[in-house]
C-alpha cells in the first residue's frame, strides 16, 4: 500500500477515485464530531485498497456525490468495521451505502469473538500490530491537519483488508458468509427507524414493564426530546438525560 496523501480538492477526488477504480475490495472509515451536534459533523473520509490510502478531507471536498457513485457498484465489496455511525455520517453528506457491505466487527462476532470487538483487537489479533491511540480524542474540524493525524487516520483502514480476508474465509469454510450479507444488508433500514422520532422510545429501557399510560407517557416524551434535538441540532442529551 503507498503512503497516504490527503485529498482536498475536486480535481484530487477524481484522481484518487480513477487510481482506485480497479480494487477487488475498498476499505471504508470516516472521523466524525457529534460531541455538541444531534447529526454527525463529516471531517474525513478514508478510503483504501490494496494499493492506495487516501484521506479525503470532508471540509474541503463538499460534494461528495463521485464517492456515492464510485461506492454504488454492487460489484465492489465495501468493508467497515462497525458501519453504523460511519454510514450515518456518510447519509447526512449524500452518500448512501447500500450493497456489498462486509463488516468487519459483525463478521468477528458471527464466528465467536466478543460483541463489540473493537478494530484495534482484531488488528492484534489477526495483524500481530497494536495501533497507535495519540490521536483518539482529536479535533478533526481544525486544521490543517498534522502528519500524525493523517497517518492516524490512514490506520483506520490500513488493515481492514486483511481482516476482510481472514474473516470472510472463516465465514465461507463454517457457512456464516451469507448470515453476514443478510445482517449487513439489513442495516440502512435501521438507520431510517434510528432518526424516526416514533421509534425513539425503543432506546429506553423499562417502558414494557410499566402501566399502559405511563408507557404512552414516555413514548411522547422520547418523541419530543428526539424531534427537538433534530430541530436544534443538539445532542438529545441536553433536552433530557436517560439512563438507558
Amino acid at each position: 500500500m503507498t503512503s497516504p496523501h490527503l485529498i482536498q480538492t475536486p480535481a484530487e477526488l477524481a484522481a484518487a477515485l480513477a487510481a482506485l477504480a480497479g480494487a477487488p475490495w475498498i476499505a471504508i472509515d470516516t472521523e466524525f464530531l457529534r460531541e455538541r451536534t444531534y447529526y454527525p459533523q463529516l471531517c474525513l473520509v478514508q478510503i483504501a485498497s490494496p494499493d492506495l490510502a487516501c484521506v479525503i478531507d470532508a471540509l474541503c471536498c463538499t460534494d461528495l456525490a463521485a464517492v456515492e457513485e464510485f461506492l454504488a457498484d454492487p460489484g465492489r465489496v465495501k468493508i467497515f468495521h462497525a458501519a453504523r455511525q460511519d454510514l450515518e455520517a456518510l447519509q447526512r453528506v449524500g452518500v448512501a451505502v447500500r450493497n456489498s457491505l462486509f463488516d468487519t466487527q459483525t463478521a468477528a462476532t458471527l464466528i465467536g469473538h466478543p460483541d463489540q470487538v473493537s478494530y484495534a483487537w482484531l488488528v492484534e489479533r489477526y495483524c500481530e500490530v497494536q495501533l497507535d491511540k495519540s490521536q483518539t480524542r482529536t479535533d478533526w474540524t481544525r486544521r490543517p491537519l498534522t502528519a500524525a493525524q493523517i497517518a492516524y487516520a490512514q490506520d483506520d483502514v490500513r488493515y481492514l483488508g486483511t481482516l476482510y480476508e481472514a474473516l470472510r474465509e472463516t465465514l465461507l469454510s463454517t457457512g456464516k458468509l451469507e448470515w453476514l450479507w443478510e445482517e449487513t444488508a439489513a442495516l440502512g433500514s435501521a438507520l431510517q427507524s434510528a432518526e424516526d422520532p416514533t421509534e425513539a422510545w425503543r432506546r429506553l429501557r423499562g417502558l414494557a414493564g410499566l402501566a399502559p399510560l405511563a408507557a404512552a407517557r414516555g413514548r411522547a416524551l422520547a418523541a419530543w426530546r428526539e424531534t427537538t434535538a433534530q430541530r436544534l441540532d443538539i445532542p438529545r442529551g441536553w433536552l433530557l438525560r436517560t439512563t438507558s
